[in-house]
């Protein structure tokens, strides 16, 4: 089985090709828990965050803060601080790397 966001992606492709108005529910309520899903598996590594379009807004929220981060999401990405230290921002596609002192941005490829 592939990636859980492309499982996604296919339900919601069926959802689109169904004929009834409840399967076309149960088949995007099934993709919308996928990617729930996969966005809590993207904040569970607390060595590493990639910030991507399915990431819910909480997720990056919730991963520097469990670093001692205080940190704010807006249209120019995430910006994130710890006391002493100045702002960070890292925008879409980034990748958040903690070193167990601090964390540093991996800009997009």
């Amino acid at each position: 089985m592939g990636d859980l966001r492309e499982v996604a992606r296919e339900y919601e492709a069926e959802a689109g090709r169904a004929f009834t108005s409840r399967r076309t529910r149960q088949l995007r309520d099934m993709a919308a828990s996928l990617r729930y899903i996969a966005s809590n598996r993207a904040g569970a590594n607390p060595e590493k965050l990639t910030l991507t379009l399915d990431v819910r807004l909480d997720i990056p929220d919730r991963w520097c803060r469990s670093h001692g981060y205080k940190s704010s999401l807006g249209a120019g990405g995430l910006t994130f601080q710890r006391d002493g230290e100045p702002a960070q921002v890292a925008a879409i596609g980034d990748t958040l790397h903690w070193n167990g002192q601090q964390i540093r941005i991996e800009a997009r490829a």
